[in-house]
């Protein structure tokens, strides 16, 4: 056990519930079927993190996810992720890419969404920037704002979206993950700011 926690470090149960615990916010072990969870909850709004698998045939792909409820008012939708080596080939081909003002986030990122002017507001706290630009520059990143995919949906009125967060693999190092959280808060603040409401209370199950 000590010679495979040297090699591969910390498994998800040991590092996600010491983060819990730093944090205040509650954990749920992993089991036979499912993956452990961490469910953050602040000034009525709550913010999970999970882990999301896709299986493709005979392989299967494991991303680590934040997702947080919220009552989409302004019905803003976004979709930010980092650039890539296709990006100018879509860009040519009339891609939608929102300059924000701020050279080094332009130059590395894509920003889509609407309406356009609430989108650059939102990003103009620098916080936010440098949250999403602290991700690793070899990590697949995805943060948006969507529709329900269902999973709220179950447990919250209608009407409810998410603000979402995607990233490829397991996340298990703790800055990382507080970067994560200090991104989710970050961001409730700012949309709750622009009159979006935040201020749902149960916790999904």
């Amino acid at each position: 056990m000590g010679l495979w926690r040297d090699i591969f470090g910390p498994g998800q149960d040991e590092a996600w519930g010491a983060l819990a615990k730093q944090i205040g916010a509650d954990y749920t072990p992993g089991g036979w079927a499912k993956a452990g969870r961490i469910d953050l909850r602040k000034d009525g709004y709550i913010i999970t993190l999970d882990v999301y698998t896709v299986s493709t045939g005979k392989s299967s792909t494991s991303y680590t996810r934040m997702r947080s409820p919220f009552r989409n008012t302004r019905g803003m939708a976004m979709n930010i992720y980092r650039k890539s080596i296709l990006t100018g080939l879509g860009k040519l081909m009339g891609m939608q890419d929102i300059t924000v003002g701020d050279a080094l986030f332009d130059d590395h990122f894509v920003v889509q969404g609407s309406p356009e002017p609430a989108i650059v507001a939102f990003l103009q706290d620098a916080k936010i920037r440098g949250l999403i630009e602290s991700q690793p520059a070899y990590a697949s990143v995805l943060f948006k704002i969507k529709k329900d995919d269902g999973w709220f949906a179950r447990h919250y009125p209608d009407g409810i979206d998410e603000l979402y967060f995607l990233r490829a693999g397991l996340i298990k190092d703790e800055q990382q993950l507080k970067q994560m959280f200090e991104l989710f808060t970050a961001s409730v603040d700012r949309l709750s700011q622009a009159g979006c409401a935040f201020d749902v209370h149960q916790t999904p199950k």
